[in-house]
C-alpha cells in the first residue's frame, strides 16, 4: 500500500492529489483543513482509499454528511489530537488546544455515536493519533472505540531516525506535564 499525505491548506493541494491518483497511489490522507472536495478529486479513482485527518466530532459529522452526498465515505478517519500530535494544529487558535472537544475521551465516542446513527460505524474505522506513547495508551484508545492508533513521536528518538541528537534528547526526557 502506497499512500500520500497532503495538507489541504497548501496551494498545490488539488494538483498534488490529482497527480498522485493518476500515478496510481493507493491512498490519499489529507490533514490541515477539511477536504470536502476530496471525493470530487478522486471521482475517477474509486479504488483509491480516502482518509481525512480530523480533530473533533463536528468535523467527522461534516465530512461524512458532505461525502455521502457525493456517494463516497471515508475509508478511515484519523482523529488527531491537536495538542498532542507532534506539530499538527487541528485547532483554529492556540488557546483552543486545551478544549475538551479534542480529548479522545470525547471525540472518539461522539464520532462513533454519529457513525452508528448514520449506519456506517463498521464502514469507517477511526484511527487515534497524538500522544500515543505506550501499550497502555493503545489499550485505552481501543477501549474508547478506536480501530487503530498512529504512533509517530516515539519513533523519533530511535537510532534509525535521522533527527538531531538534541531534538531526540528533548523528546526522550519530556513528560506528560510537558505536553
Amino acid at each position: 500500500l502506497l499512500a500520500i499525505n497532503v495538507m489541504r491548506a497548501v496551494s498545490e493541494y488539488a494538483p498534488s492529489v490529482k497527480r498522485a491518483l493518476e500515478c496510481g497511489i493507493d491512498a490519499v490522507v489529507v490533514g490541515a483543513g477539511l477536504p470536502l472536495d476530496l471525493p470530487d478529486l478522486a471521482q475517477d479513482h474509486p479504488e483509491a482509499l480516502l482518509v481525512p485527518i480530523l480533530s473533533d466530532a463536528r468535523g467527522v459529522q461534516l465530512i461524512v454528511r458532505k461525502w455521502e452526498r457525493k456517494k463516497r465515505l471515508p475509508d478511515a478517519i484519523v482523529i488527531e489530537h491537536p495538542r498532542l500530535a507532534g506539530g499538527h494544529l487541528g485547532a483554529a487558535k492556540v488557546a483552543d488546544l486545551g478544549d475538551p472537544r479534542f480529548d479522545f475521551d470525547n471525540v472518539i465516542p461522539q464520532s462513533l455515536a454519529f457513525l452508528r446513527s448514520a449506519g456506517v460505524e463498521r464502514e469507517v474505522p477511526l484511527i487515534a493519533a497524538g500522544g500515543v506513547r505506550s501499550h497502555a495508551d493503545i489499550v485505552q484508545l481501543q477501549a474508547l472505540g478506536a480501530a487503530a492508533v498512529q504512533l509517530g513521536t516515539p519513533f523519533a528518538v530511535t537510532d534509525e531516525c535521522d533527527a538531531h541528537a538534541e531534538f531526540k534528547r528533548v523528546l526522550a526526557e519530556s513528560t506528560d506535564e510537558d505536553m
